[in-house]
């Protein structure tokens, strides 16, 4: 269960907070002395606060104390909040819904009943942990023409992180050869410990961090600013030696920050973007390394391009930078080790047909995780063209495409099973037909079909999905809407991997000015073949979320 309280509307104030109830919560990690092991309190029920804020807003100031999201400039030096275009700080007061189920018993051994090591139950609602503390922005003129924009922040904050990720320095002393990761043990009665289960281990190090952000605007489409920020953990695990593994997205060694220039120039249908960034940490063998993106907009009153260029050194290591980049990780981080350029289309014409593409192709400066992995292409490609002429009939086509190691052979790791080519890609086709059949009914079906190529696989896979989606609007205070999806990621058999159906209907009804609800309930089916798969199939499932809001 969570709660949010949201008020605002009083002499330029807001406030804020968010509760949630989680009955699977791990207790703090801790070093047991006599056992010379990581220890955690069972997992029990809690009840947390993990966001709250209030924040004042005046006409050349506003300040907000608690839990905060901000990014600058082309989100490479600093950003959090994951919008295409940050400028400064807001609230942050998100929640993520219970995902997928999970297995009941989170300890490992005899620490649980034969039925609960069976059993799956509902995860915890989540949330990122973002900054914590005082952030506040002035506005002003300064000189002719110009307005300048001056933000600064603190932030103390409690930290989560996967087991994974942690390194005890006291039983590995070279991390860079390889180490692994430390057992987490929980105390059960008669003084036994048995392994932990959980992935993730929360508030195992604070973090102090700190910063700002200068901007000298001419217009609103002219600037140059500077953002810098640094950042240090505090690990609080009395008599243990902890630090981050070479895996985790934190740099090892201590602080860690970064410090970035950036500007924009526009005028008629052109605008221009940059951003350099420098990063510094404290990592053995590292240091820092420099980063740089830009960004040329063409824009018209019916379409729109842009091609984005993005260099990430190798030891460009800046967990906070939210800048584009590929799917593929270094070290825990995507915006690293990446020369890459991306080109977006977009054309509509009204009640006529609209076309969006892009096409985004990168290169490795250095070998990433594999050794002579330098110079890999990889390449992922899309377009999708639709016809909006008839309501009643709509089709679109989709296309896409990702291949890794575009042309050339991939080394593959050391412990992989193929010892040949380890490049993958996957080539799909999406149709889709949608009708407005009145004013408050919509319909829409779709189809797609991809080929996957894995190198484990030892040969192509075809995936196949198929989706029909329905809604309604009855009146101006309710909206039904119910979707069937069949999904099946390998057509020519059914004893592994992701073949479903699931069905799902949702209704949202405001029934007053004041009052609002949403529920939604869904029903999946696993329709792997019992007899032959290698994990038994799951049982039918339930699943339902229901969320109210009131306004006063």
């Amino acid at each position: 269960m969570a709660r949010g309280l949201r008020a605002g509307g009083l002499a330029g104030m807001r406030a804020g907070v968010l509760v949630s109830f989680a009955r699977r919560r791990v207790g703090a990690l801790e070093r047991d002395a006599r056992s010379r092991s990581l220890v955690v309190e069972a997992p029990g029920a809690a009840l947390l606060l993990p966001k709250f804020y209030a924040q004042w807003t005046g006409e050349r100031a506003s300040v907000l104390a608690g839990t905060y999201r901000l990014g600058f400039g082309q989100r490479l030096t600093l950003d959090t909040t994951a919008l295409p275009s940050p400028e400064g700080f807001l609230p942050d007061e998100g929640v993520r819904p219970p995902g997928g189920l999970e297995r009941e018993c989170l300890v490992g051994g005899e620490g649980c009943e034969e039925e609960a090591r069976r059993s799956e139950v509902t995860p915890d609602f989540g949330w990122d942990e973002g900054f914590r503390g005082v952030v506040g922005t002035v506005r002003g003129s300064v000189g002719h023409g110009w307005e300048g924009v001056l933000t600064g922040f603190g932030s103390y904050q409690l930290r989560s992180l996967p087991r994974s990720a942690v390194l005890d320095l006291s039983v590995c002393s070279r991390p860079r050869e390889g180490c692994k990761a430390p057992d987490v043990r929980v105390p059960l009665s008669g003084s036994r410990l048995e392994k932990l289960t959980a992935r993730t281990l929360p508030g195992v190090f604070h973090e102090w961090a700190g910063g700002g952000n200068a901007t000298l605007a001419l217009s609103p489409r002219a600037h140059v600013g500077v953002t810098g920020w640094v950042a240090r953990p505090v690990w609080n695990v009395e008599g243990a030696r902890l630090d981050f593994q070479p895996s985790a997205r934190y740099p090892a060694g201590g602080g860690f920050g970064a410090v970035g220039l950036d500007a924009a120039w526009g005028h008629g249908a052109l605008d221009l973007f940059f951003e350099g960034t420098r990063g510094f940490d404290s990592a053995p063998g590292g240091g820092g390394g420099f980063g740089a993106l830009q960004r040329t907009v063409l824009s018209g009153e019916r379409r729109e391009l842009e091609l984005a260029l993005r260099y990430y050194g190798r030891d460009f290591a800046n967990p906070y930078s939210g800048a584009p980049s590929g799917p593929d990780a270094l070290e825990g981080l995507r915006v690293r080790n990446e020369l890459g350029a991306r080109l977006r289309y977009l054309q509509r014409e009204e009640r006529a047909w609209r076309l969006r593409g892009q096409v985004d192709a990168w290169t490795l400066p250095a070998d990433g995780a594999v050794p002579g992995t330098a110079g890999t292409v990889h390449l992922r490609a899309s377009a999708r063209a639709d016809w909006l002429v008839w309501p009643l009939f709509q089709p679109s086509l989709q296309v896409e495409l990702r291949d890794s190691g575009l042309g050339a052979e991939v080394p593959c790791p050391e412990d992989a099973a193929s010892e040949q080519d380890c490049s993958s890609g996957r080539y799909g086709l999406i149709a889709r037909v949608r009708s407005e059949l009145s004013d408050g009914v919509t319909v829409a079906a779709q189809y797609g079909h991809a080929r996957v190529d894995e190198p484990e696989a030892g040969g192509p896979r075809y995936d196949g999905q198929a989706v029909l989606d329905v809604r309604l609007r009855p009146g101006e205070r309710l909206r039904l809407g119910g979707r069937l999806v069949w999904k099946d990621e390998d057509l020519s058999e059914r004893s592994r991997l992701r073949q479903e159906l699931r069905a799902s209907v949702d209704a949202s009804w405001s029934a007053f000015d004041t009052v609002s609800a949403r529920a939604r309930y869904a029903w999946v089916l696993d329709l792997k073949d019992a007899s032959v798969a290698r994990v038994p199939p799951d049982p039918p499932r339930h699943l339902f979320h229901l969320e109210l809001e009131t306004r006063f």
